[in-house]
């Protein structure tokens, strides 16, 4: 039998377990999904001919959950100037995020970059719109940035939308060039099949060189590089996980791509990256009956 003294105790420390789970704070609510992460089937539209510009000021950055590389304007760029985006389907949009938070990378080369380019955004605009790309569009947010960290924004109420656009009013500089590491759209998607295309097998036009691709169901089988580079994974909704490998190199890593119509948007990854190098390409029309060269083997006859 118990003593009284032993007994006495642990109906203490029970007591003061109780009192003390009644007075723990209750745990925060985790922020909402980013549903326009590249992950999630999420797009961002190239801006204008950054093409011309090193890959790693082009817009699709912004979507990719890192800071390392981000979106910079031209040096000269006209304010205030439209950046455009996608989500997978119709979201149900409660905030966003807009972060200009430099990051140093270092690259595989050696080289670095230790400070930034441009000046972060400040005043900005947040639109959205159910129709299209072009509007018609629904002012949702007006606001202001904080430089050089991540500001969090939440709508005063729910808004619906699947094309965003970000007007960038002006810089802390006050004028270009302008720069943001990464924008992030908070709430849930309404659509189940995360903007499902009916089939991505085609050939498509890189600036390094063509892409081939062939679906089979959910399986995605490919080829680039002339045949040097093959391709293997899935594809759900509009996004591909996809595995690369290029076996005279021996070199292997993973590619994220997201399939609208006739484009890809995505990143491509070496073995053990944390941040990925764009891959956008381009469909060609199957009524373009050029040479497919060794690749073109992959496409149905």
């Amino acid at each position: 039998m118990r003593s009284p003294i032993v007994a006495a105790a642990l109906l203490a420390v029970a007591g003061c377990s109780v009192q003390q789970a009644k007075q723990a704070p209750e745990t925060p609510k985790a922020e909402p999904a980013n549903i326009l992460h590249i992950s999630r089937g999420g797009i961002a539209y190239p801006d204008g001919d950054e093409v011309k510009r090193h890959w790693s000021n082009y817009t699709i950055n912004l979507i990719d959950g890192s800071q390392a590389y981000g979106w910079t304007s031209e040096d000269k760029a006209a304010l205030p100037h439209d950046l455009f985006f996608e989500l997978a389907g119709n979201g149900r949009i409660t905030g966003f995020a807009l972060d200009s938070t430099f990051a140093p990378v270092r690259r595989e080369d050696g080289s670095a970059s230790n400070s930034p380019s441009g000046s972060p955004v400040r005043h900005f605009a947040l639109w959205g719109s159910t129709v299209s790309r072009n509007g018609p569009w629904t002012k949702l947010y007006q606001g202001e940035a904080k430089a050089d960290q991540r500001t969090a924004f939440t709508l005063d109420r729910p808004a619906e939308a699947r094309w965003l656009k970000l007007t960038v009013n002006d810089s802390w500089a006050g004028g270009a060039p302008v720069r943001l590491s990464e924008f992030e759209v908070m709430g849930e998607l309404a659509a189940k099949d995360g903007g499902a295309v009916p089939d991505v097998t085609g050939y498509y036009m890189h600036e390094y060189g063509p892409i081939v691709l062939r679906q089979d169901g959910h399986l995605i089988h490919g080829c680039y590089n002339n045949g040097d580079g093959q391709l293997e994974g899935m594809i759900l909704g509009r996004v591909m996980r996809l595995a690369w490998y290029m076996p005279k190199e021996k070199s292997i890593g993973m590619a994220t791509l997201v399939a609208d119509g006739n484009q890809l948007y995505g990143f491509w990854y070496r073995d053990q990256d944390r941040m990925g190098s764009p891959w956008n390409a381009v469909k060609v029309p199957d009524s373009d009956k050029s040479d497919r060269g060794p690749c073109g083997s992959l496409l149905p006859r």
